[in-house]
């Protein structure tokens, strides 16, 4: 799927918002420092922004 301009429209800051416990489970995955962060534990963490685009649909 092709967003194009309505990417600017994805409102995945409410969604983040609205699931904001499984938000933060996934930014402690990556790690708490910026020098250790492990993006191969990523994939739930973009998975949000996913989901965030596909609840828009």
């Amino acid at each position: 799927m092709k967003l194009g301009e309505k990417a600017w429209f994805v409102q995945s800051e409410k969604y983040y918002y609205e699931h904001h416990r499984e938000y933060y489970e996934n930014i402690r995955a990556l790690g708490l420092e910026y020098e250790e962060l492990d993006y191969g534990n990523a994939r739930a963490f973009v998975g949000m922004l996913r989901d965030a685009v596909m609840e828009r649909r």
